[in-house]
């Protein structure tokens, strides 16, 4: 009997352990967003939602088998380039605020948004290696990815000029 006690034992443990983990993770999320203005939540949410669609697949198509039609989402060509500049942006902007972060952050950010453009205008070069643009359309993650990636863009650019412009102020003149 106690050597099935032990398995349990363990495995509430385990439990226990993860809900204290989660619990301080809420409050560290909780107090984080405590000490940010209604723009940099914003600008936080985007990028969260920038980061989560970069990995989502952008093109589909359906294919019909037996009567059973499916939806088929592709990632696109150039996937890893959105992928790793949206993880740098969000761990970067997201968690340590300096002057070089924002220069770099607006940098990968606009290259990200001419890339998108680009891949936008000319989706066979860049997403998709299906011929026929009646053969595949974009899913609601390249919509959703569009939206956060321009609009965390303008965000991060004015809370750039407004950190800026208060630093301008801040600082001593002789």
């Amino acid at each position: 009997m106690d050597k099935l006690l032990l398995p349990i034992d363990i495995f509430k443990t385990v439990i226990l352990g993860w809900v204290h983990l989660s619990i301080l993770f809420y409050e560290r999320i909780k107090d984080f967003f405590a000490s940010k203005s209604m723009p940099e939540k914003l600008f936080f949410v985007f990028l969260i939602l920038q980061v989560a669609t970069s990995v989502m697949g952008w093109v589909q198509y359906k294919i019909v088998f037996n009567d059973n039609e499916e939806i088929i989402r592709l990632s696109i060509g150039w996937n890893v380039f959105f992928i790793l500049g949206s993880l740098v942006n969000f761990f970067f902007t997201g968690f340590w605020r300096s002057s070089w972060v924002w220069f770099i952050f607006l940098i990968i950010q606009s290259v990200l948004v001419a890339l998108f453009a680009w891949g936008s205008l000319d989706p066979g070069l860049a997403f998709t290696n299906i011929l026929k643009p009646k053969d595949y359309t974009f899913s609601i993650s390249y919509y959703v990815f569009g939206a956060s990636l321009i609009l965390s863009w303008a965000l991060g650019l004015s809370i750039y000029w407004e950190e800026k412009k208060k630093n301008r102020l801040l600082t001593p003149t002789i």
